[in-house]
């Protein structure tokens, strides 16, 4: 709770601090400033290259260590790599995004912070842990629901509906679950398998690839939305 709630509040301040200053130049500015702190912590692009990239074992153990860094399964065998992109996408950015939209710039760090312990459990108890992943899950229901319908509109519109009605519409269990079907759905079928070392680079993983396509288009369609709200809400 400490860990939440001192920096909120301490953000808080320094926001009610810089209200209405300078017609609002210095508090957009720490908005974004924020917005920026709390992105990532890892380029989610350079993520996947190195993992296509990836010449050895070793340096494709590490590339899947930091790509799968973000999902809360046990076991990386449990989740695609595609899903782990979308998981990724959610956990790194939209949904840093959408609670900076919701409520400014504590909302972003409030999120980040949640997920940060979400994604460190040895530093809770087993029944805070718990607890806290079931606040996660409760966060991420609406940046979840809001990525599958960008994904169809971005991608293909119908197969990703249905997914979303498969997987329990509104009623879905898990954000991971929704988003790795949703990826599945919005992504073009591709044959064969090209992700191997022996094949030129440019045909290696081409699902993956179009996996991080998708989330540059549902990121730009998220940008454009994020700065017309910032732009409505600055002028009042």
């Amino acid at each position: 709770l400490l860990c939440l709630a001192v920096p909120m509040l301490l953000l808080g301040l320094l926001q009610w601090l810089l209200h209405e200053r300078v017609y609002g130049i210095p508090q957009m500015v720490l908005g974004v400033l924020v917005l920026v702190l709390c992105w990532g912590p890892r380029d989610l692009e350079r993520d996947v290259e190195a993992l296509v990239y990836a010449e050895d074992a070793a340096q494709r153990e590490q590339a899947l260590s930091h790509l799968y860094g973000d999902t809360l399964q046990p076991g990386r065998e449990a989740t695609v790599m595609n899903h782990a992109v979308a998981v990724a996408m959610l956990r790194r950015a939209l949904g840093v995004l959408f609670w900076f939209l919701l409520l400014g710039a504590v909302g972003a760090l409030a999120y980040r912070l949640l997920v940060m312990l979400a994604l460190r459990p040895e530093l809770l108890s087993l029944r805070a842990g718990e607890r806290l992943r079931g606040v996660l899950a409760v966060v991420e229901w609406p940046v979840a629901q809001l990525m599958v319908l960008t994904m169809a509109l971005v991608g293909n519109f119908q197969p990703v509906m249905l997914a979303w009605q498969q997987a329990g519409r509104w009623n879905a269990p898990q954000a991971e679950d929704l988003l790795g079907q949703a990826m599945d759905a919005a992504l073009p079928v591709l044959g064969g398998e090209s992700d191997k070392a022996d094949v030129p680079v440019w045909e290696r993983a081409p699902a993956l690839r179009q996996a991080m396509l998708l989330c540059w288009r549902m990121l730009a369609l998220w940008a454009a939305l994020m700065t017309v709200w910032m732009l409505a809400a600055w002028w009042g």
